[in-house]
């Protein structure tokens, strides 16, 4: 069993993620939203929450061997203001992430955040890895692809200690290389639409209506990327046969990122709270965690 340290915990998806292997536990959170604190209390009671990546107690922390956490993105993202990237004063905070690592000297580390980071830090994540002393590998993963509607495209990279072997391909780029992938994603983008087109509520089936960036609405298979600012002007739309409109609703939310639906119950969360509630997709963090269990462990 790896212990883990999950940073930047949100509502605690890369810890569900690596739960479900069977291999991993979660033996800290660091994250400092009130609310989400009261989803991991709630969720893991046993396990402690820090407030700050920028005062861990790394002598209480010795010995974990995986520490996982997508680091704020707000100064990566195309709709960024500032674009100062890992010099921002929040997706900075990769400053305490990389330290905590050069710390601990966990085994792994995993490392999430959005697309744009290829342009906008990505290599200097790696070079500052390498210069721990980590070998590391990363993709850009889809959840669509891993059996939830919504397409949410992520940076993943994942960094070992002990090196990664040559003939390792954690990431299965080989198996993307095949010649009949173009076909089989092809099937499986069919399947995916013919599913999720719709949500069944009360035995009737209602349409959902996504907005593009051309800030049109258009019926889609597939969500647009969840986003916090979906609890001021959401992007999903659900149209009932009497003509009717409603946004997708919280526990729908949870839902697209592969979480149950009574992840929230009991805590007493505003409606603002509960859309604010976002994080990693669970079905992407489990591949990566069964990955890392059958290629190192």
């Amino acid at each position: 069993m790896l212990n883990v340290l999950d940073l930047f915990s949100g509502l605690g998806g890369f810890t569900l993620g690596l739960e479900q292997t069977g291999g991993f536990k979660t033996v800290a959170f660091c994250e400092q939203d009130a609310a989400c604190q009261r989803v991991l209390a709630k969720n893991w009671p046993s396990v402690p929450i820090h407030n700050d990546v920028r005062a861990l107690p790394y002598e209480q922390l010795r010995g974990v061997d995986v520490i996982t956490g997508g680091f704020p993105c707000q100064d990566i993202s195309i709709g960024s203001s500032t674009r100062e990237g890992l010099d921002g004063e929040r997706s900075g905070l990769w400053e305490y992430y990389r330290q905590c690592i050069a710390d601990l000297r966990p085994r792994f580390a995993i490392v999430e955040n959005v697309f744009a980071l290829r342009g906008r830090g990505l290599d200097r994540i790696l070079g500052e890895l390498a210069l721990l002393g980590y070998d590391a590998t990363w993709s850009e993963l889809d959840s669509q692809y891993f059996g939830v509607p919504q397409r949410r495209r992520r940076i993943y990279i994942v960094a070992a200690r002990d090196g990664i072997p040559a003939a390792t391909d954690l990431f299965q780029f080989r198996e993307r290389s095949r010649p009949d992938a173009a076909r089989r994603l092809e099937a499986y983008e069919s399947q995916l639409r013919d599913d999720c087109a719709s949500i069944e509520q009360g035995g009737k089936k209602v349409a959902v209506f996504t907005r593009q960036r051309t800030d049109e609405y258009a019926v889609r298979g597939l969500s647009s990327t969840l986003a916090k600012r979906d609890f001021k002007s959401f992007t999903d739309v659900v149209l009932h046969k009497d003509g009717t409109l409603r946004r997708v609703m919280p526990h729908e939310r949870l839902r697209l990122q592969g979480i149950k639906d009574d992840h929230l119950d009991g805590i007493g969360l505003s409606r603002a709270e509960q859309f604010r509630m976002n994080g990693m997709t669970v079905p992407v963090v489990r591949y990566i965690g069964e990955r890392i269990l059958h290629d190192f462990v």
